[in-house]
């Protein structure tokens, strides 16, 4: 595959899986071996632990909305830089909803082989998140 054509998967990647939280796009996209480099506390590796953070993310932000900055590529990689603004309705590794607005920022690294997410590197802006939803007191 090309760079256009991973670029195109990974937009397809977060417009479908990560903004709508469907579980048939993941499943297509996402490898069933899926190494993630920076998993959430507690998560499994494979598209297991990749569903269970996006499961905890559509029932914590239920209305997210997408804003997408970049797409960079060489390669089989693929580097997406977005924001996502939603409210705190649901709850969230263990904390309940605040019911308060939260905007986060994050950038992700991925490997695509043969049509499929296969390895990803991230950071999110997670401090300031969970400064806005009162969970850490803010400065």
């Amino acid at each position: 595959m090309n760079t256009d054509s991973n670029k195109a998967l990974m937009r397809r990647y977060y417009e479908q899986v990560w903004a709508k939280g469907d579980h048939a796009a993941e499943t297509e996209l996402v490898a069933p071996n899926l190494v993630d480099h920076m998993p959430m506390p507690g998560m499994p590796q494979g598209i297991e632990g990749h569903r269970q953070t996006l499961d905890m993310i559509v029932t914590a932000f239920p209305d997210r909305r997408f804003t997408y900055h970049d797409f960079i590529a060489e390669g089989d990689k693929v580097v997406g830089h977005w924001t996502m603004e939603a409210t705190n309705s649901g709850p969230m590794m263990g904390m309940p909803a605040s019911g308060k607005p939260v905007k986060m920022d994050g950038i992700d690294i991925t490997r695509w082989q043969n049509g499929k997410l296969v390895e990803m590197w991230h950071i999110e802006d997670i401090m300031t998140m969970m400064q806005q939803i009162g969970a850490v007191p803010s400065q």
